[in-house]
């Protein structure tokens, strides 16, 4: 048995999956963690032939950003998701989250799905078909450990941050944490610069997100905000909970999009990951909460997605000395971001401590695999 781990290559955005193959080559399940990107007409293409299998066992969504979640429609249409594991949003934090994701959402058509899986993601999703699981957020990221292990079959609707998740496949068990951070100071932040503007929430009507000045208006007060405006983050882990020395992996990111040593082939012995996404790692401690909180499996871990697609903002370089086994990062960006990502500060980083960095953009032969055969 086999389980491929993709990092998809679609530029500016977060499109990740886990295959798992059977010895008879068959597909018998599949994970996603996010699908968008800026560049929606690269993502389109490529959602329809990612997967043999037409159905997706869970869609793991890490927050609402335009360019983390605006594929998930055109997922939807592909493929039967059965599960979506989600940040928990209350009252007024989605009035504020819809406001900021018409903020960062560059396509019309893609505003109205955007907005409805923030507002009422069990009617987008047809929960006669998809169950939805939402993740309550840590409030205070300290002394927090890991709950009871829940099967992913008898999942209840709402679940604590820091709760594994087991997905049994036959011989095979594996383990997804999802760890839900709320950045409440984001949210406060982006709700006092509108209200600067004279744009009150209160008694929000979503007929405005028609009117054109207003989205304009907004766009540009998101672009003041330093360090992004959304105040959820769902990182996930991914893994075995015990060390494997069987676990072959397999990187095939060619050049010019690597940094370091060309891997064909190699016994690493590690199957675990930690999905980042567009997380503050200078968030109040973090990066400690995430270590301690995994520490039962961070002899597991083996890759790590830098998150943000390399902001500056985003990265602590203490994230190598927290993991200091893990070798490989995986960082996704676009070609022509306007942002200046990937930092070179961050690249060179992590490659000047002797890790293999790989860099994933739109072209297909930056696409980065990890073959873990068990």
């Amino acid at each position: 048995m086999k389980v491929i781990r993709t990092f998809h290559p679609i530029g500016q955005g977060a499109f990740y999956s886990e295959q798992f193959i059977n010895d008879n080559n068959t597909p018998i399940g599949t994970i996603v963690y996010d699908c968008g990107s800026n560049n929606l007409t690269c993502l389109k293409k490529i959602i329809p032939g990612c997967f043999i299998s037409r159905d997706i066992d869970i869609l793991f969504i890490s927050h609402f950003d335009a360019d983390h979640i605006n594929g998930i429609s055109t997922l939807k249409k592909y493929y039967n998701i059965k599960r979506v594991i989600m940040p928990l949003i209350h009252v007024p934090d989605k009035i504020l989250l819809k406001i900021y994701y018409a903020a960062t959402c560059n396509n019309k058509s893609e505003l109205k799905h955007g907005l409805k899986i923030i507002d009422d993601p069990k009617a987008f999703f047809d929960s006669e078909h998809t169950k939805i699981t939402f993740v309550t957020p840590i409030e205070n990221a300290e002394n927090n450990e890991l709950g009871q292990e829940v099967n992913s079959n008898e999942l209840s609707e709402t679940i604590y941050s820091h709760t594994p998740i087991t997905y049994q496949r036959d011989n095979l068990t594996w383990t997804y944490i999802p760890l839900h951070y709320k950045k409440n100071e984001r949210i406060k932040a982006f709700q006092k610069a509108l209200h600067d503007q004279n744009i009150l929430i209160d008694n929000w009507d979503d007929a405005l997100f028609d009117a054109p000045e207003l989205i304009k208006k907004i766009q540009e007060i998101y672009k003041k905000l330093k360090g992004g405006t959304n105040g959820n983050s769902l990182i996930l882990y991914s893994g075995t909970n015990t060390k494997v020395d069987s676990f072959i992996n397999y990187f095939s990111a060619p050049f010019p999009y690597y940094y370091g040593r060309f891997i064909h082939r190699c016994l690493v012995e590690k199957s675990g990951c930690i999905y980042l996404g567009d997380m503050d790692l200078n968030y109040e401690d973090v990066l400690s909460d995430i270590k301690s909180s995994l520490a039962r499996y961070n002899n597991t871990i083996g890759l790590i997605q830098v998150p943000h697609h390399g902001a500056k903002e985003s990265y602590n370089v203490n994230l190598l000395s927290y993991f200091p086994d893990n070798q490989y990062y995986v960082l996704s960006y676009g070609i022509r971001n306007r942002y200046g990502h990937p930092s070179h500060m961050v690249i060179c980083s992590i490659i000047s401590n002797f890790k293999y960095l790989f860099l994933v953009n739109e072209d297909v032969r930056s696409m980065c695999t990890q073959i873990i055969e068990v």
